[in-house]
């Protein structure tokens, strides 16, 4: 098991760290889901992208999503769930 994170930036750090992925934070806005934080890398692989909603105006954004096995999504949804 991946250690406890601080915050969503350590979770995201954290996640990113341990599985082939892409996370970024989004602040949401009734359907609208707004990329916040760092700015996107111009380096990262375009993929398919995976939605999590951690509250009622911020979620994340994960990109590779589909490269990872159930057990895995299941471990990254649970760290960064846990971040807030």
């Amino acid at each position: 098991m991946i250690a406890a994170p601080q915050s969503l930036t350590e979770a995201i750090q954290t996640v990113e760290s341990h599985y082939p992925i892409t996370v970024l934070p989004a602040d949401i806005n009734g359907s609208r889901w707004a990329f916040s934080g760092s700015a996107v890398d111009n380096s990262m692989h375009i993929a398919l992208s995976h939605r999590i909603r951690l509250s009622d105006t911020v979620g994340v954004i994960v990109y590779n999503w589909a490269a990872l096995t159930q057990d895995a999504q299941s471990a990254v949804e649970q760290q960064l769930r846990g971040s807030l």
